[in-house]
């Protein structure tokens, strides 16, 4: 009895080895950010909010991974990782997806069993895109108007020393007070914008003490619809939000062109607020 128990430790330890021996031993790799580029002449500033990485292995997606990452993958040897930048649509973390006017960035790198590869992707705009409207508040004005409802206005800083300039030379700044306490300002252009669903986005660069609206006006051939798209909440630092606007431009087929307004009020337990905006971009495909 004595040999059969210790033959049955030896069968059980050797099938044990055997089976860590097939366990597959995985690489790593490791992402910090993903970084853009543009030409700033046609795409405006290089500013973005990518939170995700959205892995590929062989046009499979093996997962979506929250920035910075570092995950194990069971590939070994050169391998091409195809890295797709992820965003937050309209703010909202519960609605992460790829930015679908971001390239994806390929990468060949030699994985090494229980290695950590780091990828340091940079992607880029698609080429084929459209941008009618880039407001960077570089130049003296710009082109926004207070609709009659505000009681307020819109002005510009300048700085490059400026704390409250994030990027570039000038920015735009909203203060409200208990004495005017309501702001509204609309896009001064109109623009024909696709009304099939295809995806259309209003990037913007804000920071802010008080929540405010984007929002779009609709012209229709007899009267005017004001839709608000989303309350954007305060951020205490600059932030960039992706504003998706194509299921709202579908839902007026017979509108003719859009226009752009951004608001806010100041609510009656505060005595001052104040917004910051900059890098307004409207893009959308061809």
């Amino acid at each position: 009895m004595k040999y059969s128990y210790y033959f049955v430790l030896l069968i059980v330890a050797l099938a044990f080895n055997s089976c860590k021996e097939d366990e597959p031993i995985p690489a790593y790799i490791k992402i910090d950010a993903i970084d853009l580029t543009t030409d700033i002449y046609t795409e405006g500033w290089d500013t973005e909010n990518i939170k995700d990485a959205w892995i590929y292995i062989d046009n499979e997606l093996i997962g979506v991974y929250e920035l910075p990452a570092e995950f194990p993958v069971l590939d070994e040897g050169s391998t091409t990782v195809s890295i797709g930048p992820g965003i937050f649509l309209n703010g909202i973390s519960a609605t992460r997806t790829p930015y679908p006017f971001y390239r994806f960035s390929d990468n060949t790198v030699n994985l090494v069993p229980e290695n950590t590869t780091t990828i340091s992707p940079t992607v880029t705009y698609f080429s084929n895109l459209n941008f009618p409207w880039i407001e960077d508040f570089e130049s003296t004005g710009f082109n926004m108007t207070p609709t009659s409802a505000s009681d307020t206005v819109m002005t510009q800083i300048f700085g490059s020393s400026n704390t409250n300039v994030e990027y570039g030379n000038g920015a735009a700044y909203i203060a409200l007070d208990t004495v005017n306490s309501f702001f509204e300002i609309e896009s001064d252009n109109k623009y024909v914008l696709p009304q099939d669903n295809s995806p259309v986005f209003l990037e913007i660069d804000y920071k802010s003490t008080i929540p405010f609206t984007v929002g779009v006006f609709a012209f229709q051939p007899n009267y005017t619809d004001q839709v608000p798209i989303v309350v954007v909440n305060p951020k205490d630092e600059w932030n960039k939000i992706y504003i998706e606007l194509a299921f709202t431009l579908s839902d007026f087929p017979s509108a003719n062109d859009f226009s752009f307004f951004i608001g806010t009020f100041l609510s009656n337990d505060l005595t001052f607020g104040e917004v910051y905006i900059d890098n307004i971009k409207l893009v959308y495909g061809n």
